[in-house]
């Protein structure tokens, strides 16, 4: 609180002008508030410091919580390929890294099973930002969010200047990755069927970002408070891929039966971003190359499978 202030004339800086006072907010924030700070301080306190290790005692909940961390970022390279080759069939393969893709996955493969399955059980973010969080127009209850996934930022895909280097290494990797994998299963590789792959799933990649809004904030929360009900998903936003519509109900029961939580027609969400849906809806690459890219984005993925992926390409 900011004492000072008569709360008849400005009560928002009397009730939190202190605590405004006291942190800065980051200005790439959308929310910043207690949970953001208190999750920094975790994750300082769970890197730890290797230096002091040893010399002070800790709780011993905390040093299990070190443990556990470690043990995640561990860099044994003893499995090799085996964890992610182990996990590809499971989300419907990577169709440049195997053979006969179309005859063995394509007649069962639907976006909505796959994107749902890395949400809920790889916890990836694929094309649509799927979580429930306290409603923004109503502290007392929680929604769901459905949001746009923009991949990279849309800078990276010009290609252009200081972007071009990393762009270069971004399809060097994807297509590195690709004949590891196919050389660890003994498949036969084309270097220019890859190459061709690779191209056109960066292609798909800049039209789903072209598809995002670049002049919509994503801390003005005025603008992304889009409230709406389920159904009217199914009606003003429906992808097709593969001449399939996307079902949203299907694809939200997808996620929410794995806590057996039942969504009906009539709930209420939150979609941030109804721009970025009506056009990726008629974006031709995405209708035609939706199946490369979930399982694409969990290899490139900031979590434990992308450094699995880069430490793999080091040494398998």
């Amino acid at each position: 609180m900011d004492a000072r202030v008569d709360p008849c004339d400005n009560f928002y800086q009397y009730s939190c002008g202190g605590w405004l006072k006291k942190n800065i907010i980051p200005e790439t924030h959308a929310k910043y508030g207690l949970y953001n700070i208190l999750k920094a301080e975790l994750e300082v306190v769970l890197k730890g410091d290797s230096i002091l290790e040893g010399f002070f005692l800790e709780a011993a909940a905390l040093t299990k919580a070190k443990t556990l961390y470690k043990s995640c970022i561990n860099e044994s390279e003893s499995k090799g390929g085996a964890p992610l080759l182990d996990m590809l069939p499971d989300i419907f393969e990577w169709p440049m890294a195997v053979d006969n893709w179309e005859d063995d996955y394509g007649k069962t493969w639907r976006l909505e099973d796959v994107i749902a399955r890395l949400n809920w059980k790889y916890a990836t973010q694929v094309l649509v930002y799927f979580f429930v969080y306290i409603d923004d127009g109503d502290s007392t209850s929680h929604i769901i969010y459905q949001m746009s996934f923009g991949l990279l930022s849309r800078d990276y895909y010009t290609c252009k200047g200081r972007f071009a280097e990393a762009c270069r290494a971004y399809e060097k990797f994807m297509f590195d990755l690709a004949k590891l994998i196919r050389t660890d299963r003994g498949l036969k590789i084309s270097e220019t069927d890859i190459k061709a792959e690779v191209t056109r799933v960066v292609d798909l990649e800049r039209d789903i970002v072209s598809a995002t809004d670049p002049l919509l904030l994503p801390n003005d929360q005025v603008l992304l408070y889009n409230k709406m009900e389920l159904r009217e998903l199914n009606r003003n936003f429906t992808l097709e891929i593969d001449s399939q519509k996307f079902n949203w109900s299907y694809f939200t029961a997808k996620i929410m039966d794995t806590v057996n939580i039942k969504v009906p027609e009539s709930e209420k969400i939150i979609n941030n971003y109804p721009s970025y849906f009506v056009k990726l809806k008629v974006s031709p690459s995405f209708i035609m190359l939706s199946h490369h890219l979930p399982t694409w984005t969990k290899l490139w993925d900031g979590s434990t499978c992308r450094r699995l992926s880069l430490r793999t390409a080091k040494s398998w």
